[in-house]
């Protein structure tokens, strides 16, 4: 390469990739080789030197560096997708890297390390080919990554292929919007686990004495794990059909819609804004059916996932260009050495606030800190009203979005019953279908949606899709089945609240915790124990 190449650059910038151009394989090794390349790479795309980057990442090869050469590969596809404007030889380029099986470790472990996966450009460069109408090629690229990448990618298969087809164009335009739409109220029931959200610190969750013995004491691994069990356990008939009751304008009754999906089943579990509830001591957590006899587990918020769902994707759509840090790259090779994760428990999720809905007359809660919760952290009485005012106007700004969401899902969904009626004249065997990628477009929403008579309970919850073919699945026969949650339980708790009828137990749980600095409190609720027990 000659110094016209370098046309632009500085003299300091110059030389310094003149002194890289030196390192070559033969001379100082793979390795060396490989980071003068990256080197070379960060420092030209830094100052817009594309084809000079391109072409360093192009010399890099699979037997210098395995990460290096992943990492290469999508910068790669990146710079010809958004720079030479060839977003076929992009896909082409992602879709032989996927589908290389040697690079599946590196694949698990490279977002530690903070870079994004080729699964993850890929869905993003499907997304944009979809923006543009090119559904063929996304289709491409969403087929590759398969059902199981994500529950979107799923949904844009199907949605895809009645593009692809004349009659369900339409109807295709409605399942599109509806999918933005769950997406963007999915994203706003998030709650924010980021060290900026001041007001939503901790969640509980409400268990039994002896539930809480086994996380707190589990030998198994050396790890106390936690479960999001299935669907089928929840108390509220209403769960799975209330959204779509709503959104059908059924407002008179609703009926338990809890189908057994072998695609994709829901996972979860259970959290709470109240802390120390009477009410839910007495309802769950029950020893031999005892009101009041078990425990209040508070999570800090380092359990549960601490960035926003499309944080990924929005990291791409600010910097498309993976920038190649040679120090975070040997973080990335640490972690494939040294991953000792178990495959078969699912890593850290986001937990959301569920939404109370009364489909008779519109009304909408989201879940939320009750007032009490600001009078009990703050003394003086005008702090406390003047964090429940701060607090209470960030939650309707999220239920604002969350309505209007609502409103345009709504109306899509009467959209598509018209459609539907265009299309039994002729294709009456494709409604079923239809209504299934419906159901299966509002799948991360339903189990969210809990009927406003449960509101009181101000609940959160984590819920976890995935295919009944999921090796991370277990069962206990005839009784449960559950996933396994990889946080451990103690590393992540803040606080053991002891129910009433639990205070024996207090004891024994401090010796539990002693070599932490979990604090445990008996409720300071009033409850007149039974002599009946």
């Amino acid at each position: 390469m000659n110094i016209d190449d370098m046309e632009g650059l500085d003299e300091e910038t110059r030389k310094e990739i003149e002194g890289l151009q030196k390192v070559t394989r033969e001379k100082d090794g793979g390795e060396a080789f490989t980071e003068a390349q990256l080197k070379i790479f960060s420092t030209s795309y830094s100052n817009e030197d594309y084809s000079l980057g391109y072409e360093a990442l192009s010399k890099i090869k699979e037997t210098d560096n395995k990460i290096s050469y992943y990492l290469a590969q999508i910068n790669l596809a990146l710079i010809e997708k958004d720079i030479v404007n060839s977003v076929y030889k992009a896909s082409e380029r992602l879709i032989k890297l996927y589908e290389n099986k040697e690079f599946e470790p590196i694949s698990k472990v490279v977002l530690k390390g903070g870079f994004l996966s080729v699964e993850d450009v890929m869905f993003k460069f499907g997304s944009e080919l979809i923006n543009k109408e090119e559904y063929k090629e996304a289709l491409k690229l969403f087929n590759s990554l398969g059902a199981s990448y994500s529950y979107e990618n799923y949904c844009l298969i199907k949605i895809c292929m009645l593009f692809l087809e004349e009659n369900t164009k339409k109807i295709a335009k409605y399942f599109l919007d509806s999918l933005r739409h769950v997406l963007i109220i999915q994203d706003n029931l998030i709650v924010d686990c980021s060290h900026e959200n001041k007001y939503e610190r901790k969640l509980a969750h409400y268990t039994s004495t002896v539930v809480a013995n086994v996380l707190l004491t589990n030998p198994e691994n050396n790890k106390n794990l936690f479960r999001l069990n299935t669907i089928y356990n929840v108390n509220d008939p209403s769960e799975g059909s209330l959204l779509t009751s709503y959104l059908k304008e059924k407002k008179d009754n609703f009926e338990k819609n809890v189908d057994l999906d072998v695609d994709y089943h829901a996972f979860l579990s259970c959290f709470t804004f109240n802390h120390d509830s009477l009410n839910q001591f007495r309802l769950y957590g029950k020893e031999n059916n005892k009101e009041a006899s078990g425990v209040s587990l508070v999570f800090n918020k380092s359990f549960f996932l601490d960035r926003n769902i499309y944080s990924k994707y929005r990291k791409l759509l600010n910097d498309p260009i993976n920038i190649i840090n040679i120090e975070k790259t040997k973080d990335v090779n640490f972690n494939l050495l040294t991953d000792k994760t178990d495959d078969n428990n699912i890593d850290k999720q986001n937990v959301f606030r569920c939404m109370y809905l009364n489909a008779k007359n519109d009304y909408i809660h989201l879940a939320q800190r009750n007032k009490i919760t600001f009078y009990n952290e703050f003394e003086d009485k005008n702090e406390a009203q003047k964090h429940w005012e701060e607090y209470t106007k960030y939650v309707d700004s999220k239920k604002e979005v969350v309505i209007t969401s609502l409103d345009k899902l709504k109306t899509n969904f009467n959209s598509l019953n018209e459609q539907y009626r265009i299309l039994n004249i002729n294709y009456s065997r494709i409604i079923d279908e239809l209504n299934s990628i419906a159901d299966e477009i509002l799948l991360p929403l339903k189990y969210l949606v809990k009927h406003s008579a449960f509101q009181e309970e101000q609940e959160c919850r984590i819920v976890y899709i995935t295919s009944l073919k999921n090796e991370n699945i277990r069962m206990e026969f005839g009784k449960f089945l559950y996933v396994e949650y990889e946080p451990e339980v103690k590393a992540h708790l803040d606080k053991i609240y002891i129910a009433p009828a639990a205070t024996q137990y207090q004891p024994y749980l401090a010796k539990l915790l002693c070599d932490t600095n979990v604090k445990i409190e008996l409720s300071n609720n009033p409850f007149r124990l039974s002599t009946s027990y």
